[in-house]
């Protein structure tokens, strides 16, 4: 659960830290991105997590999934 949950969190949209690493990286280049993401980020991330709510279809587990997976098998050494 541990593993999934930091991998959540670094999902580049704000509120979620991994909004922050990638403000770091683009704030000098496009400043407008990141101040638009930082405005609707939260309402993005609630439209895709309804998407998947209502769909069946889970958007941020398409996205998670590799990464948990990954991650379990480097420091646990288990497949899922």
């Amino acid at each position: 659960i541990n593993i999934a949950l930091a991998v959540f969190n670094l999902i580049p949209i704000p509120p979620l830290d991994g909004s922050q690493i990638f403000s770091g990286f683009m704030l000098n280049r496009n400043p407008d991105l990141v101040m638009k993401l930082q405005a609707y980020g939260p309402q993005i991330l609630f439209g895709i997590i309804l998407i998947g709510y209502f769909t069946g279809f889970s958007v941020i587990w398409m996205i998670m999934g590799p990464l948990v997976k990954m991650f379990m098998f480097l420091f646990s050494g288990i497949t899922l």
